[in-house]
Parts: C-alpha cells; structure tokens; sequence
C-alpha cells in the first residue's frame, strides 16, 4: 500500500516534468519574429512610398494630395488583386494547379492591365504624360531598392 503513492508521486512528476519542458520548448517559437507586415507597419511602409514618389517626380502641394488620393486607391486595387494572384501562385508553385486555376491567374492578369490603364486615364486629369512616366519610373526604383534592403538584410542575417 505504501508503494501507490510513491508510484502516483513519480508518475506526476514525470508529467510535470513533461508540460515543463513542452513550455519552455514553446517560448522560442513564441517569441520568433512574425512574418509578414501588421496593417501599422504596412500604413508606414506606404507613406514613405508615397513620400519617395513624390520627391521623385517633384510634386508640388496640391497636385501632390490629388496624387495621394488617386494613388492611395490604385495601391488598395493593386494589393486585393495581387493577394488573390498570390494565392494561385502558391498552389502553382505546390503543382496542385488545375487548369481553372491558370484560366483565372490570366483572368487577373488581365484586370491587372486593366486596373493600371484605369489610373493612368485618373492620374491623367492632373498630371502630364512626363510625370505618369516618372511615376512609372519611380515605382521601378522604388521597387529594386526595396529588393536590395531585403537582400542585404537577409545577408545580414546569414552571417
């Protein structure tokens, strides 16, 4: 009789002993870095876009809150229609595509040009064929510094 307890008490240390070490194995993978961007750190990340483009084409005050405002609405376009490009890419790139998957990725595609001839008519009213070009040009180098940081830091990171 005096065995039980002591096999209960090495019993419920084993467990606790266990539950333990799930939660310290836990914390790491708690406390990693998350990916991707909260809506604060995106709102951030598109008004120095904004503030980059501007500098680029050189606009001034009023034709500059026009552009935000157009502009602002063509990235929510650009980013509703990417997040759905992006998810049949995943499925492309995992090869559980099915042809429906590829007839929709041209689909959207499609309404990507679409979207880009919409705002360039928009940008038009008030800005001239030279700035929608510098636009164009600045969202381009904007974009390859953007890849440079992430490529630099991912180095960073490797080291």
């Amino acid at each position: 009789m005096s065995e039980a307890p002591y096999k209960k008490k090495n019993i419920m240390k084993k467990y606790c002993l266990l539950i333990l070490l799930a939660i310290f194995a836990a914390i790491p993978m708690m406390a990693q870095e998350k990916t991707g961007l909260t809506p604060e750190k995106r709102k951030e990340f598109r008004d120095f876009k904004f503030k980059f483009l501007a500098q680029e084409m050189k606009l001034s005050g009023e034709t500059q809150k026009k552009f935000f405002e157009v502009y602002n609405q063509l990235c929510d376009e650009r980013y509703d229609l990417r997040h759905e490009m992006k998810a049949i890419n995943h499925k492309i790139k995992a090869k559980t595509a099915t042809d429906a998957d590829y007839t929709e990725l041209n689909k959207l595609k499609d309404k990507e040009a679409e979207i880009e001839k919409k705002y360039d008519a928009k940008f038009a009213t008030f800005l001239s064929a030279k700035e929608i070009y510098q636009l164009k040009e600045a969202e381009a180098t904007f974009k390859q510094k953007v890849k440079e940081f992430k490529e630099k830091k991912k180095m960073e990171k490797n080291k």
